[in-house]
């Protein structure tokens, strides 16, 4: 990464909204400028370091949610970031089932379930169905 950076190493634990500071100060931007959706070249290359920052220091945190914390963006968006600084983001087509019915048994939403693997509520429905797992009827999902 961007040895101006720097001063996220000083950080124990930086959170998304960390690194989108600080990245943003170093760019001489503000946080708004990088989560809004302008494509000016400078802003594009800036909020393209702090996903990359953000996605290297933050392990454990989705490409989904990474997305959401800059203003919204979905998966691919996340991914094609990741992929102009050339960073190797794991391509698994394959939904793990038995992850899906263990989280829906142990009580998950199904909303939850498809955010967690990130894939669609109706792929996580037709897993539970064929693995014949019970599902809680929940205002949220009544509603789809």
């Amino acid at each position: 990464m961007n040895n101006a950076y720097a001063a996220l190493d000083s950080l124990l634990d930086p959170s998304i909204e960390d690194i989108i500071g600080i990245v943003a100060e170093c760019n001489q931007l503000s946080s708004a400028d990088l989560i809004d959706r302008s494509r000016k070249p400078h802003i594009v290359e800036a909020r393209d370091d702090a996903i990359a920052e953000a996605y290297v220091r933050l392990r454990g945190t989705s490409l989904t949610d990474i997305g959401i914390a800059f203003g919204s963006r979905n998966y691919a968006a996340i991914k094609k970031s990741l992929m102009r600084r050339d960073l190797e983001v794991p391509v698994s087509g394959i939904i793990d089932r038995e992850a899906v019915a263990t989280d829906c048994r142990g009580g998950m939403s199904i909303e939850d379930i498809a955010h967690k693997h990130h894939c669609s509520r109706w792929s996580v429905r037709k897993i539970l169905y064929e693995a014949k797992v019970p599902v809680k009827k929940t205002l949220a999902s009544e509603a789809t």
